[in-house]
């Protein structure tokens, strides 16, 4: 992507150039476009690459999403606007406030899922649709052992790995927090029970706003934090 804050423009180089010199073709919206003139200074933007490619920062990209999109979110909220508009004309009163807090929880419920699984595909047709630069908390943890994808499965000897190989790589850690899927954590938990590893949060402290139960894995500890919504994620169901 180049920038012509002059003109007040961007546009996307999909060839490589040959020289130093590049043609920009306006084609947006059935119009020309802003006219670049040479000379004018322009700005190189992050380009368009590949989340898990270890030769660029995963975040410096110029991407869109259809899942759990940003634009998404943003609509619905048009939609709950304009939804309280008419039901004020509409609908009485009871019925209302029923239908905008079943509008307002399904906005909460993108709106995390979006935050944490929100997707990166790479954009380079000319259309209208939004570009995004950043996708989910997940986007970030590509590669390494921050994130695990237990695949719909899990077995006590694959934790334990899991675990080895974290503590391995980050030798100076020895408490981690977990966000992980209500299967897998149910699991965890009756492993660690069986064999004296867990510390329950019974009295619901909430600490930090969650239920935490601890996991001692050879004395470093792993706080467990149960997140409903990963149910409802098809790549992960339920086990994150």
């Amino acid at each position: 992507l180049l920038s012509n804050p002059l003109r007040g423009d961007i546009a996307r180089v999909t060839t490589t150039p040959t020289s130093s010199a590049i043609t920009v073709v306006r084609d947006y919206g059935g119009t020309t476009g802003a006219i670049w003139q040479p000379g004018d200074v322009l700005f190189l933007l992050p380009p368009a690459i590949a989340e898990d490619d270890d030769a660029y920062t995963a975040s410096a990209s110029a991407l869109n999403s259809n899942v759990y999109n940003l634009v998404q979110l943003v609509r619905m909220n048009m939609n709950i606007t304009r939804l309280t508009d008419e039901m004020q004309l509409n609908i009485n009163e009871k019925t209302r406030m029923m239908l905008q807090s079943q509008k307002y929880r399904e906005f909460r419920v993108r709106k995390e899922l979006n935050k944490w699984f929100g997707g990166r595909s790479t954009q380079t047709a000319n259309t209208y649709d939004t570009i995004r630069t950043s996708g989910g908390v997940k986007s970030y943890l590509t590669g390494g052992t921050n994130y695990k994808d237990f695949d719909g499965s899990l077995t006590e000897s694959s934790w334990d790995d899991y675990l080895n190989d974290y503590f391995t790589e980050n030798y100076d850690t020895s408490n981690i927090m977990c966000f992980i899927g209500p299967k897998a954590k149910g699991k965890i938990l009756n492993w660690g029970k069986a064999r004296g590893r867990v510390e329950l949060d019974k009295d619901n402290s909430n600490k930090y706003g969650f239920k935490i139960d601890t996991y001692d894995y050879d004395g470093q500890l792993v706080s467990l934090v149960r997140c409903p919504l990963f149910n409802q994620v098809p790549t992960v169901s339920g086990w994150g």
